[in-house]
C-alpha cells in the first residue's frame, strides 16, 4: 500500500507540474499538422489517412518526409471532441498528452517493476522518469501527441514480451505485443525500434528462456521474428507513400560520419537527459574531433560494457534500451533535426530501468544512499521542470527562450525572426533570418521569410534577391512565386508580375494567396470588373475579412456604383469599426450625391 500510495503521490505531483500550463496557444508546428491541416479539421475517409501522404499536414515539404497516419486519426478524433468547446481546443489536445505522459509513467513503473521484482526500486526509478525536465517539450508540444501514443503503445508491447517469455503460457500475451507494435508504428516511426529492443531483451536478460522447452523457444523465436515482419511491412509502406526511406536520402559518406560521431552523440543525449535546466527547441550540436570522438567512445564503451557485465536484471536491458532507442536519431539515416528532447522519451526508460535495478539488488547502506542521489535529482528536477515548462506559453516566448539558451541555434534563430515577422517586429524579424542564414541553415522558406521581411520593411531590391535564392533553392515552394509577383509589381514590371502569377498556378499554389494578388494586380492595370469579381468572390469565401470588404468598395467607387460601395464599406466597418481605410473611404462616399438604390446584392 505504501508503494501504490507513493506512485499515486508523485504522478499526482507530476500532473500538478504541469497542469497549469496546458491551456496555451498552438505553438510551432501544430498549425501546419493540426489546426490548419484539413485531413484534422475537416476529416477524410479513413483509409486516406494511410495512402494519403497530403494528409499529414498543410506543408507539402513535411509529407514528402514523415508518415504517421494513425497520429493524424487522433488528431482528427481530438479535434471532432474538443469541437464542443472550440475556445478551450488547445487544453483538450494538451490535457491529452498529460494523460497519455501520466499512462506511460503507470508503463514505466510496470516495466521496472518486472525486471527490479521490487515495487520500492520501481517507484524510485519510474519518479525520476516522470521528474525529468527534458519531457516537458513532450507534454507541452500539443504536435507531440504521437510521441506520447506511440511510446504508450510500444512499452505496451514491451511490457508483454517480457510477461509472453516469463510465463508458461503466454501465447495472448506475445499476439498484443506485435498487435501494439504495428499500432506504435502507424503513430509514429520512431517506435521501430522495438524490431531491436525485442531481441535486446532475449539475449540480454532471457537468452535462457531458448533452453527452456522447445514451446518456450518456440515462443521467442516467433516474437523476434514477428516483431521483425512487422516492422519491415511498415518501412515497406512507409517507402511505397512516401518515395524514400528517412527524411533525406542515404549517402553512405554521411553514414559513415554518423558511425563515428555516435558516440559522442549518445553522451550528449545521456547530458541533456539528466539535466534540471538548459532545455531548449533546437541545440547547436558541434561534431566532435576525431580525439574527442574516440575518447567519447572509450568512455561510452565503458559504461555500456559495465552495465552488461553486471549480473543484475534491469541494468543490461536499460543500457540497450537507451541505445537502441536512440539509434533512428543518430543521424545513420539522415534527420531535419540533429537533436531534441522529444527524442529521449523512450531512450530515459533504459536510465529508469537501470536505476531501478541498482535499487533493487543494492546493500541496505548502498540502497539509501542510491535513493538519496535519486531524490536530490527528483528535487532538482521538479524545479526544473516549473522553470522549463513556462517557455512554452507561446511561440515568443520558446523560441526568445531558444535564442538566448543556444545563441547559435539555427531553428531557433528562423522561428523566432518568423515569430518577430507575423507580429510586425520587422527590425528584430529581419536580424534573426539573417542570423539563421549566418548560421548556415539552408531550409529554402527561411529565405522566403526573409523577403517577406523585407518586402514589409521597404526593402524591395534585397527582398527580390532573397525571393531568387528562395527558387533557387526549392523551385516549387508554395508562396514564393506570388511575393515575386508581388514585388514585381511594386516594381512597376507588371508583365513580369503576371508571369509569376502564371507559374504561381502551374506549381499548385495557394488559390487565395495567387487570387488576391490576381486581383490586386488587375486594379493597378486598371481592369476593375475583373478584380472587383475576384474580390467579391474571395469575401464571399472569408466574410470576416474587413480588407475584402475594402477593397470590393474600392472597386465598386471606380466603376462608379457608389450604393454598392456605401454597402461593401458599412460591412468592412461593422467587422472592424476602426478600420482607417474604410473609415476615410466612408467619409469620401458621404460627400457624394446622394446614389439611387443599389442594384446588386453582395454576399
Amino acid at each position: 500500500m505504501r508503494r501504490k500510495l507513493g506512485l499515486v503521490l508523485v504522478l499526482l505531483l507530476t500532473g500538478a507540474l504541469y497542469a497549469p500550463w496546458i491551456s496555451h496557444a498552438f505553438i510551432w508546428d501544430d498549425f501546419v499538422q493540426i489546426s490548419e491541416n484539413p485531413a484534422v479539421r475537416d476529416g477524410v475517409p479513413f483509409a486516406r489517412y494511410f495512402t494519403d501522404r497530403a494528409t499529414t499536414s498543410s506543408r507539402p515539404d513535411y509529407n514528402t518526409r514523415i508518415y504517421r497516419p494513425l497520429r493524424n486519426v487522433a488528431f482528427r478524433a481530438l479535434w471532432v471532441v474538443s469541437n464542443a468547446a472550440p475556445e478551450r481546443r488547445t487544453t483538450f489536445f494538451l490535457g491529452a498528452n498529460l494523460l497519455l505522459y501520466l499512462l506511460g509513467g503507470l508503463l514505466v513503473f510496470a516495466l521496472c517493476r518486472r525486471l527490479s521484482d521490487d515495487p520500492g526500486a520501481a517507484l524510485v526509478g519510474v519518479s525520476a522518469w516522470l521528474l525529468l525536465p527534458v519531457h516537458a517539450e513532450d507534454v507541452l508540444y500539443a504536435s507531440a501527441l504521437g510521441d506520447l501514443l506511440s511510446f504508450d503503445l510500444q512499452l505496451l508491447g514491451v511490457i508483454c514480451v517480457v510477461d509472453a517469455i516469463d510465463a508458461e503460457r503466454g501465447g495472448w500475451r506475445g499476439l498484443v505485443a506485435l498487435f501494439t507494435f504495428g499500432l506504435a508504428v502507424f503513430v509514429k516511426e520512431a517506435a521501430i525500434t522495438s524490431m531491436l529492443i525485442v531481441p535486446a531483451y532475449v539475449l540480454s536478460e532471457r537468452s535462457d528462456a531458448i533452453r527452456r522447452g522447445a514451446a518456450r523457444r518456440l515462443r521467442v523465436v516467433g516474437l523476434v521474428v514477428g516483431h521483425v515482419i512487422v516492422g519491415l511491412s511498415y518501412l515497406t509502406l512507409r517507402t511505397a507513400i512516401l518515395g524514400r526511406i528517412g527524411q533525406e536520402d542515404v549517402h553512405a559518406e554521411k553514414t559513415a560520419r554518423a558511425a563515428l560521431h555516435a558516440p559522442w552523440l549518445l553522451l550528449s543525449y545521456l547530458k541533456s537527459a539528466l539535466a534540471p535546466l538548459g532545455h531548449a527547441p533546437d541545440y547547436d550540436y558541434r561534431f566532435p574531433t576525431l580525439p574527442i570522438a574516440v575518447l567519447a567512445l572509450v568512455v561510452g564503451a565503458g559504461l555500456f560494457l559495465w552495465c552488461n557485465l553486471k549480473p543484475t536484471r534491469g541494468v543490461r536491458f536499460g543500457a540497450w534500451i537507451y541505445v537502441l532507442a536512440l539509434a533512428p536519431v543518430l543521424h545513420f539515416v539522415p534527420l531535419w533535426t540533429l537533436m531534441a528532447d522529444r527524442f529521449l522519451l523512450v531512450p530515459t526508460v533504459g536510465l529508469a530501468l537501470i536505476i531501478a535495478a541498482l535499487v533493487a539488488r543494492a546493500t541496505p547502506k548502498v540502497r539509501f544512499g542510491l535513493i538519496g542521489v535519486v531524490v536530490t535529482g527528483c528535487v532538482l528536477w521538479t524545479g526544473g521542470t516549473v522553470l522549463e515548462a513556462r517557455h512554452f506559453a507561446d511561440d515568443e516566448t520558446l523560441f526568445a527562450y531558444g535564442v538566448q539558451e543556444v545563441p547559435r541555434s539555427q531553428l531557433s534563430n528562423h522561428n523566432y525572426g518568423l515569430t518577430l515577422l507575423k507580429q510586425g517586429n520587422l527590425p528584430g524579424a529581419i536580424q534573426h533570418l539573417s542570423r539563421a542564414i549566418e548560421l548556415g541553415r539552408t531550409e529554402p522558406r527561411l529565405y522566403y521569410h526573409l523577403a517577406g521581411a523585407l518586402e514589409s520593411a521597404g526593402r524591395y531590391d534585397e527582398a527580390r534577391l532573397a525571393v531568387a535564392e528562395a527558387i533557387k533553392r526549392k523551385p516549387d515552394q508554395t508562396g514564393v512565386y506570388v511575393l515575386r509577383a508581388r514585388l514585381e509589381r511594386r516594381a512597376g514590371r507588371l508583365d513580369e508580375a503576371e508571369q509569376s502569377l502564371t507559374k504561381a498556378r502551374e506549381t499548385n499554389d495557394v488559390p487565395a494567396m495567387i487570387d488576391r494578388e490576381a486581383a490586386t494586380l488587375a486594379t493597378v492595370r486598371g481592369r476593375f470588373d475583373e478584380a472587383l469579381a475576384i474580390f467579391r468572390r474571395l469575401a464571399a469565401d472569408a466574410p470576416g475579412d474587413p480588407r475584402l470588404w475594402l477593397h470590393v468598395a474600392e472597386c465598386e467607387l471606380k466603376l462608379e456604383h457608389a450604393a454598392e460601395a456605401r454597402v461593401a464599406v458599412d460591412r468592412c466597418l461593422t467587422i472592424v469599426p476602426i478600420e482607417n481605410r474604410c473609415v476615410l473611404l466612408k467619409q469620401h462616399l458621404e460627400t457624394l450625391p446622394a446614389p439611387a438604390p443599389a442594384t446588386r446584392a453582395l454576399p
